[in-house]
Protein backbone atom coordinates (compact mmCIF):
# COMPACT_ATOMS: atom_id res chain seq x y z
CA UNK A 1 0.00 0.00 0.00
CA UNK A 2 1.46 3.66 -1.10
CA UNK A 3 2.40 5.96 1.93
CA UNK A 4 -0.35 8.18 2.36
CA UNK A 5 0.32 11.24 5.14
CA UNK A 6 -2.52 11.31 8.02
CA UNK A 7 -2.29 12.60 11.24
CA UNK A 8 -3.72 9.21 13.25
CA UNK A 9 -2.10 6.89 15.21
CA UNK A 10 -2.09 3.05 14.25
CA UNK A 11 -4.57 2.29 17.40
CA UNK A 12 -6.66 5.09 15.90
CA UNK A 13 -6.78 4.34 12.67
CA UNK A 14 -7.54 0.28 13.58
CA UNK A 15 -10.23 1.15 15.85
CA UNK A 16 -11.59 3.60 12.86
CA UNK A 17 -11.38 0.03 10.52
CA UNK A 18 -13.02 -2.16 12.94
CA UNK A 19 -16.25 -0.21 13.88
CA UNK A 20 -16.76 0.29 10.13
CA UNK A 21 -16.28 -3.21 9.72
CA UNK A 22 -18.98 -4.39 12.68
CA UNK A 23 -21.76 -1.65 12.16
CA UNK A 24 -21.96 -1.71 8.46
CA UNK A 25 -22.66 1.80 8.01
CA UNK A 26 -24.50 2.95 4.87
CA UNK A 27 -23.72 6.44 5.15
CA UNK A 28 -20.87 7.62 6.30
CA UNK A 29 -19.83 11.84 7.27
CA UNK A 30 -16.43 12.96 7.94
CA UNK A 31 -15.40 16.70 8.60
CA UNK A 32 -11.51 16.83 8.04
CA UNK A 33 -10.03 14.80 4.81
CA UNK A 34 -7.06 16.14 5.59
CA UNK A 35 -4.35 14.76 2.70
CA UNK A 36 -6.62 11.42 2.97
CA UNK A 37 -4.22 9.07 5.39
CA UNK A 38 -5.69 8.89 8.32
CA UNK A 39 -9.40 8.19 9.44
CA UNK A 40 -10.32 8.71 5.42
CA UNK A 41 -8.36 5.97 4.04
CA UNK A 42 -9.02 3.93 7.24
CA UNK A 43 -13.07 4.34 6.69
CA UNK A 44 -12.50 3.75 2.80
CA UNK A 45 -10.67 0.50 3.79
CA UNK A 46 -13.66 -0.45 5.75
CA UNK A 47 -16.32 0.07 3.13
CA UNK A 48 -14.15 -1.33 0.29
CA UNK A 49 -13.87 -4.78 2.66
CA UNK A 50 -17.72 -4.88 3.52
CA UNK A 51 -18.72 -3.64 -0.03
CA UNK A 52 -21.15 -1.02 1.06
CA UNK A 53 -22.01 2.20 1.97
CA UNK A 54 -20.42 5.59 1.30
CA UNK A 55 -17.89 8.26 2.57
CA UNK A 56 -18.96 11.65 1.89
CA UNK A 57 -15.67 13.59 3.30
CA UNK A 58 -14.93 17.48 3.79
CA UNK A 59 -12.02 19.25 3.41
CA UNK A 60 -12.56 23.15 3.33
CA UNK A 61 -7.98 23.55 2.41
CA UNK A 62 -8.18 23.44 -1.34
CA UNK A 63 -4.46 22.07 -1.57
CA UNK A 64 -5.14 18.99 1.48
CA UNK A 65 -8.32 18.42 -0.81
CA UNK A 66 -6.69 17.96 -4.28
CA UNK A 67 -3.84 15.69 -2.63
CA UNK A 68 -6.87 13.40 -1.03
CA UNK A 69 -8.20 13.50 -4.67
CA UNK A 70 -5.36 12.48 -6.71
CA UNK A 71 -3.66 10.47 -4.12
CA UNK A 72 -6.74 8.11 -3.86
CA UNK A 73 -7.02 8.49 -8.10
CA UNK A 74 -3.47 6.88 -8.68
CA UNK A 75 -3.04 4.83 -5.85
CA UNK A 76 -6.76 4.08 -4.18
CA UNK A 77 -8.62 3.28 -7.51
CA UNK A 78 -10.18 0.06 -5.59
CA UNK A 79 -11.89 2.65 -2.98
CA UNK A 80 -13.21 5.40 -4.89
CA UNK A 81 -16.54 4.14 -5.64
CA UNK A 82 -17.21 4.25 -1.46
CA UNK A 83 -15.60 7.84 -1.16
CA UNK A 84 -17.07 11.19 -2.42
CA UNK A 85 -14.34 13.95 -1.60
CA UNK A 86 -16.14 17.15 -0.68
CA UNK A 87 -14.49 20.98 -1.36
CA UNK A 88 -16.74 22.50 0.65
CA UNK A 89 -18.24 23.06 4.39
CA UNK A 90 -19.34 20.64 6.41
CA UNK A 91 -22.52 21.92 7.05
CA UNK A 92 -23.54 22.83 3.60
CA UNK A 93 -22.59 18.72 2.66
CA UNK A 94 -24.46 17.44 5.61
CA UNK A 95 -27.09 19.80 4.73
CA UNK A 96 -27.69 18.19 0.90
CA UNK A 97 -27.26 14.41 2.84
CA UNK A 98 -30.20 15.16 4.79
CA UNK A 99 -32.26 16.96 2.20
CA UNK A 100 -31.53 13.78 -0.15
CA UNK A 101 -32.34 11.52 3.03
CA UNK A 102 -29.12 10.00 3.27
CA UNK A 103 -28.83 10.06 6.88
CA UNK A 104 -24.87 9.38 8.13
CA UNK A 105 -25.07 6.56 10.79
CA UNK A 106 -21.36 6.74 10.91
CA UNK A 107 -19.76 10.49 11.61
CA UNK A 108 -16.41 11.28 12.33
CA UNK A 109 -14.93 14.89 13.42
CA UNK A 110 -11.65 15.23 12.73
CA UNK A 111 -11.91 19.23 12.19
CA UNK A 112 -9.27 21.85 13.37
CA UNK A 113 -10.30 22.97 17.35
CA UNK A 114 -11.09 26.97 15.93
CA UNK A 115 -14.55 25.19 14.29
CA UNK A 116 -15.85 23.17 17.46
CA UNK A 117 -18.88 25.21 17.16
CA UNK A 118 -19.82 24.53 13.91
CA UNK A 119 -19.27 20.98 14.84
CA UNK A 120 -22.14 20.68 17.40
CA UNK A 121 -23.74 22.78 15.83
CA UNK A 122 -23.71 20.20 12.84
CA UNK A 123 -24.65 17.55 15.13
CA UNK A 124 -27.50 19.21 16.53
CA UNK A 125 -28.91 19.55 13.00
CA UNK A 126 -28.54 16.13 12.43
CA UNK A 127 -29.80 14.05 16.08
CA UNK A 128 -33.44 14.47 15.03
CA UNK A 129 -32.61 12.19 11.90
CA UNK A 130 -30.49 9.89 13.93
CA UNK A 131 -31.10 5.77 14.45
CA UNK A 132 -30.22 4.31 17.42
CA UNK A 133 -26.60 2.90 17.63
CA UNK A 134 -25.36 5.71 15.08
CA UNK A 135 -21.95 6.46 15.86
CA UNK A 136 -19.75 9.69 16.15
CA UNK A 137 -16.31 9.70 16.74
CA UNK A 138 -13.90 12.84 17.30
CA UNK A 139 -10.36 12.89 17.08
CA UNK A 140 -8.32 15.42 19.16
CA UNK A 141 -10.45 14.98 22.14
CA UNK A 142 -7.71 16.52 24.73
CA UNK A 143 -8.15 19.78 22.62
CA UNK A 144 -11.98 19.55 21.83
CA UNK A 145 -13.21 21.12 25.07
CA UNK A 146 -16.48 22.04 23.65
CA UNK A 147 -17.25 18.95 21.78
CA UNK A 148 -16.27 16.51 24.90
CA UNK A 149 -18.81 18.70 27.19
CA UNK A 150 -21.14 18.30 24.48
CA UNK A 151 -21.25 14.28 24.20
CA UNK A 152 -20.23 14.39 28.11
CA UNK A 153 -23.74 15.71 29.18
CA UNK A 154 -25.93 14.92 26.34
CA UNK A 155 -27.88 11.83 27.40
CA UNK A 156 -28.49 10.90 24.28
CA UNK A 157 -25.08 9.89 23.68
CA UNK A 158 -22.53 7.47 25.39
CA UNK A 159 -18.78 6.99 25.25
CA UNK A 160 -17.89 3.51 24.01
CA UNK A 161 -14.53 3.74 22.78
CA UNK A 162 -11.52 6.13 24.13
CA UNK A 163 -7.94 5.77 22.98
CA UNK A 164 -5.80 7.65 25.61
CA UNK A 165 -2.81 8.88 22.52
CA UNK A 166 -1.74 12.00 22.69
CA UNK A 167 -4.34 14.02 21.05
CA UNK A 168 -7.03 11.62 22.38
CA UNK A 169 -9.93 9.38 19.79
CA UNK A 170 -13.57 8.84 21.43
CA UNK A 171 -16.08 7.25 19.69
CA UNK A 172 -19.69 7.94 20.78
CA UNK A 173 -23.38 5.93 20.65
CA UNK A 174 -26.58 7.82 19.87
CA UNK A 175 -29.59 6.65 22.15
CA UNK A 176 -33.02 8.26 21.81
Amino acid sequence: MAALEGQMNSEERNLIKQLILQKKPKVVFEIGTWKGGGSTLSIASGLFENKSGVLYTCETEKAFFQQAVESFNEYFQEYKPFVIFHNESSSIILKSLIEENKIPDFVLLDGIAARQKEDIDDINNLEKYLSDGAIIAYHDSKIQLIVNDYFSTNKNWKKIHEVNSSTGFTVCEFKK
